[in-house]
């Protein structure tokens, strides 16, 4: 007739006593030992660590992380003070949480981050719109400078964004002379607000 199976309390028990065996002997750096560590934890430390952050990826980073801790820091485990199995997951647990915390902090960095570059950007925005209006007034209040027809072909050129051929064909003149009314145009207009900043 078959033994009965020990209490579940023994089993646990016989387990860590296995467990805390080899993380003994791999603090004295038996590889062998610390594989077995291995065998015995990774699993358990990863359904931890998967159950604090909510992510396969990173609960597989921690419990690579706290099986290397586990592995320098072996020495400071002691048989007679506590069970390893409780150890090893105490390492787990505040390695999972501090890992959630990292995440948490690098969110708020990055959204800072995100809400500072598009603020500045708002402010760029605003500083060019506001530039570019000064200097548009600045140029319209000069156009009175201007020869009927510099003015014409400047206001088509820059303010009705036509090409020169466009404003050529607009004015009934050809491409050279609408070219050239603008550029006399441009320099009148650059001397005269050269004029104004001297002022």
């Amino acid at each position: 007739m078959a033994s009965p199976a020990p209490p579940p309390e023994e089993s646990v028990s016989a387990a860590d006593t296995l467990l805390a065996l080899a993380l003994v002997r791999a603090s004295d750096g038996d590889a062998e030992a610390f594989a077995e560590v291995y065998r015995l934890m990774h699993a358990p430390i990863r359904r931890v660590a998967g159950l604090i952050l909510q992510d396969e990826h990173l609960a597989e980073e921690v419990a690579q992380e706290v099986l290397i801790e586990v592995w320098q820091y072996a020495r400071r485990f002691e048989p007679r003070t506590g069970q390893a199995r409780s150890w090893i997951m105490t390492i787990a647990r505040r390695r999972s949480i501090d890992r959630v915390r990292a995440v948490e902090a690098a969110r708020r960095r990055d959204q800072d981050e995100l809400d500072a570059r598009h603020l500045l950007a708002e402010h760029h925005d605003v500083a060019d719109l506001v530039a570019r209006r000064w200097m548009e007034q600045r140029v319209r209040a000069q156009l009175t400078v201007l020869t009927q027809l510099q003015k014409q072909a400047l206001v088509l050129a820059f303010y009705g964004n036509h090409s020169y051929s466009s404003v050529a064909r607009v004015l009934g003149i050809p491409v050279a002379t609408a070219k050239s009314r603008v550029r006399d145009a441009l320099l009148r207009l650059a001397r005269e607000l050269e004029g104004l900043d001297e002022e």
